[in-house]
């Protein structure tokens, strides 16, 4: 059978299909998000908190520069993004500071990230 924008069931009822190319960029922002919060969380959470252990300790002080750094990393974005990044970031340095675990903290990016472009966040 063809693929086509629309299939229609016995009962006459049309229901929208998405296309090929639209899969296969829906697929791809998905694995693109992965990729984002994996590197991020890899270089914020993991090598820059031990790179800062020395001179900033593993307390709150660390937490808030790593998160300001994380936030600052957001500047392309705006304002906005930047205060919310850093807000994210110390949920996240939190997180991965009580967890001792990276990947619980990169599924919480992956899902922040994949609500922002799903434009949930213009709900509220």
């Amino acid at each position: 059978m063809a693929a086509t924008s629309h299939e229609c069931d016995i009962s006459g009822d049309h229901r929208r299909q998405v296309s090929a190319p639209n899969r296969l960029a829906q697929r791809l922002l998905v694995v693109g998000l992965i990729l984002v919060a994996a590197s991020e969380e890899i270089i914020f959470r993991r090598l820059l908190r031990n790179t800062a252990r020395p001179y900033l300790g593993d307390g709150a002080f660390a937490v808030l520069i790593t998160s300001l750094m994380f936030g600052a990393h957001h500047w392309w974005s705006g304002v906005g993004n930047i205060l919310l990044a850093t807000i994210f970031g110390i949920l996240f340095m939190v997180m991965h500071w009580r967890s001792g675990a990276l990947w619980p903290v990169v599924l919480a990016h992956y899902l922040v990230d994949l609500v922002a472009f799903a434009g949930i966040w213009r709900w509220f």
